[in-house]
């Protein structure tokens, strides 16, 4: 059985069939974690908005390159 992955803030499990906009998933565009829309500096966009955008999380964000 595969492993559910979770969301890297609140821990709960993904669901890539959300149909909430909140609960659907988007992930870091330079590490490999992945996070529920609402927990996201994103929250109160839709999906489909946000779907093209690049996605920084704030532990990648906070790194100096």
């Amino acid at each position: 059985m595969k492993k559910k992955e979770k969301c890297a803030v609140c821990e709960d499990e993904l669901d890539s069939d959300a149909e909430d906009e909140g609960e659907k998933n988007v992930g870091c565009d330079i590490c490999p974690r992945w996070y529920h829309l609402s927990c996201t500096k994103l929250a109160g966009q839709t999906y489909v908005a946000v779907c093209d955008q690049e996605f920084i999380c704030n532990f990648c964000g906070d790194r100096e390159y």
